[in-house]
């Protein structure tokens, strides 16, 4: 994790992060926020401002995210923005199962691509 000021609470395991918020995992998955909180114990991050998730191809846009590590799920709740190299896909809820490079999306659904549009309430999108 990189930031421009945190605040570690090691009895709790705890780290709140302000400022051109960096988390990264491994060397596929990265995470930028302008704010960030991260409990150690329970291996779960919340981002808002500016949030931006990056798995290989795809990238995640949105205004605040939930990520589970030990799940290795991620998901936002307050509309969200998700392109790869053929698709651009909207939506109110997103969850994205990063083992399975599945991405669940509910609400107001629209996926804009070169050749067509879809609208839907509910679509799974494949990132391979």
């Amino acid at each position: 994790m990189y930031c421009d000021l945190a605040f570690f609470y090691k009895d709790d395991n705890f780290v709140k992060a302000y400022g051109n918020v960096k988390m990264n995992q491994g060397d596929s998955v990265s995470m930028r926020s302008q704010y960030a909180e991260y409990n150690g114990n329970t291996k779960f991050a919340f981002a808002s401002g500016k949030v931006w998730l990056k798995k290989d191809t795809t990238t995640v846009t949105t205004d605040s995210m939930y990520f589970d590590r030990i799940k290795q799920q991620a998901y936002y709740r307050t509309g969200g923005t998700v392109t790869s190299p053929n698709s651009t896909i909207t939506s109110r809820i997103g969850r994205y199962f990063m083992e399975q490079d599945k991405i669940s999306f509910v609400s107001d659904v629209v996926v804009t691509n070169p050749e067509y549009v879809i609208n839907s309430e509910q679509l799974n999108f494949y990132s391979v």
